[in-house]
């Protein structure tokens, strides 16, 4: 992909009067890193995605038990294509009809990650569900708290 990126950026760079080849070239590599995606495992991937929702406190500790089953789907997921290949190869040497692909373990993963907000269409929903600052939920929240303060103020 460098040799894609490289000339568009140092077209653009000298466009803005920037002659600098080691600027381009650095550019060109950061961009391809950030566009790369990772070819490890899916639980490495998980385990990734799961430190930055902690960070970002999108998981507490009451998902563990969420996030453990998705693990687990994970791992199987990772161990599935050398499974079905040993299993389909130990078919064809016996001349046996081949094993059916497992066709339940993404989805379930999948609905996992739904239900840690880890998906785009669950982020989306979690946006959509959030009250509009300034509209009619703010201002009714807004006055809500002010009774709650006012009647707080009585009772001391």
């Amino acid at each position: 992909m460098l040799d894609l990126l490289l000339p568009i950026i140092a077209r653009v760079l000298a466009d803005h009067d920037v002659e600098d080849d080691g600027v381009a070239l650095a550019l060109a590599n950061a961009i391809e890193d950030a566009l790369r995606i990772q070819e490890d495992s899916l639980f490495e991937a998980l385990v990734r995605s799961v430190a930055k929702h902690r960070a970002e406190q999108k998981l507490v500790d009451s998902d563990e038990a969420l996030v453990v089953a998705a693990g687990q789907m994970a791992r199987k997921i990772d161990a599935a294509d050398l499974y079905f290949q040993e299993l389909l190869d130990e078919a064809e040497s016996k001349h046996q009809r081949p094993p059916s692909q497992d066709n339940v373990s993404l989805p379930t993963f999948l609905k996992f990650l739904e239900a840690m907000g880890m998906t785009p269409a669950a982020r989306k929903a979690v946006a959509a569900a959030a009250p509009a600052k300034g509209g009619a939920g703010g201002r009714i929240a807004g006055f809500r708290q002010r009774e709650q303060q006012s009647l707080a103020g009585q009772a001391s």
